[in-house]
């Protein structure tokens, strides 16, 4: 199998198979629609400190606009679901890293500005240290190390031009996408209806569509009967 290789800290490579961009269902509709998917501006964020060290890349860079999009390169955790994708309408779509370290690579000649990478999460003492310098390309993808559980991956696009949007969409092929995954808060009732919905997306009909079992494992729970 074939792994494609990233960078946690400079002095050591992670390789890693699968990134997860959890989100809702309204939203999982759209990309699969318009087979695009969507960078946000950062500037909005609820983390304010991470928020800023965007700004000061964006300024920086002279870029007039800035988009992101986040994923995880951490396995599936009851933390992501409620943190990033709750209620019954959260969805994970796993993505093939490889494939999709070829698109961002098939792009960059049209969105030269484009930048990705695992973030490194740092200590406030470690920010601070004089002697070790902060480099303006890492400046996007440095987090406080309080956060370090979401072992996060940040897409950045700046744009030189002022734009009115405050998204983007870059467009992607449907088989960058290894498996979706339906939040195990949806009623059993409603999983078949929903993928066939969006299975009947144009586009989307060979898709593997699961429902999460973290919650309700058939094969956890029946292990117990050994117990003697």
């Amino acid at each position: 199998m074939k792994y494609a290789k990233t960078y946690y800290r400079e002095d050591k490579i992670m390789y890693i198979n699968t990134i997860n961009r959890y989100t809702n269902l309204a939203s999982l509709v759209a990309i699969l629609k318009n087979k695009e998917l969507t960078l946000l501006d950062p500037l909005k964020w609820e983390d304010q400190n991470d928020a800023h060290y965007l700004r000061k890349y964006g300024e920086k860079k002279r870029f007039n606009s800035l988009y992101a999009l986040c994923f995880t390169t951490a396995a599936e955790t009851s933390h992501h679901w409620k943190v990033f994708a709750p209620g019954a309408d959260g969805v994970c779509i796993k993505i093939n890293m490889n494939k999709f370290l070829s698109y961002l690579k098939s792009i960059k000649k049209n969105e030269p500005s484009i930048a990705h990478g695992k973030v490194e999460y740092k200590y406030l003492e470690d920010v601070e240290n004089k002697k070790t310098p902060l480099r303006l390309n890492r400046l996007p993808f440095i987090k406080r190390a309080m956060f370090r559980d979401e072992l996060e991956y940040r897409v950045i696009l700046g744009k030189k031009n002022k734009e009115s949007k405050k998204s983007y969409g870059i467009e992607f092929d449907i088989s960058i996408i290894d498996r979706i995954v339906l939040s195990n808060s949806l009623p059993y009732d409603l999983r078949k209806p929903m993928v066939s919905l969006l299975k009947s997306i144009d586009g989307c009909k060979n898709l593997s569509i699961i429902r999460s079992t973290l919650n309700d494992n058939g094969r956890w729970k029946k292990a117990c009967e050994r117990a003697e």
